[in-house]
């Protein structure tokens, strides 16, 4: 939950836009607001984190942002694990926010199997997941493929 705070920091400090912390709840022991900072009402906010899964988290925290009068129109991640999924994607769309990110789980296991520090099985291996991270493992083929490389790094250390 706080893993973005040191980016947006970052990004507060060196353009000296204010920062302010979205929680996922109000905490009844502190002021119970869901925004911690100052801004005013009706004011723009872009969402900082350090990365972007399936998304539920930003959902949460730009509900909470909106009910306290700020208008979330972009989010900004280091790193975004499904960047082509369909169904999160649609609903940012639906709700007016842009997605930015600076590297994609693609793009890191590319670098990777061209650097030689990774084989082909494990790209492979990885785009089955990506493409369909809920259900992947139900899938015999994608399954075995998984085994035979678990088979291979045992016997050879070999990623």
């Amino acid at each position: 939950e706080t893993a973005g705070i040191p980016p947006a920091m970052a990004v507060s400090l060196k353009t000296g836009i204010p920062f302010v912390y979205i929680k996922k709840k109000r905490k009844a022991f502190l002021k119970k607001v869901a925004v911690e900072g100052v801004f005013s009402r009706g004011q723009r906010a872009v969402l900082i984190d350090d990365a972007l899964g399936w998304g539920n988290t930003k959902k949460l925290m730009i509900r909470n942002a909106r009910r306290e009068g700020l208008i979330v129109t972009d989010i900004i991640c280091l790193y975004d694990s499904y960047s082509h999924e369909h169904r999160r994607n649609q609903w940012f769309k639906k709700h007016r926010i842009t997605l930015h990110h600076l590297v994609t789980r693609e793009e890191i296991f590319a670098y990777f199997y061209q650097s030689g520090l990774i084989s082909r099985q494990i790209v492979e291996i990885n785009d089955y997941y990506t493409h369909n991270p809920a259900t992947w493992h139900r899938n015999k083929m994608n399954w075995k493929k998984f085994l035979q490389w678990k088979r291979t790094y045992f016997k050879t250390g070999t990623i």
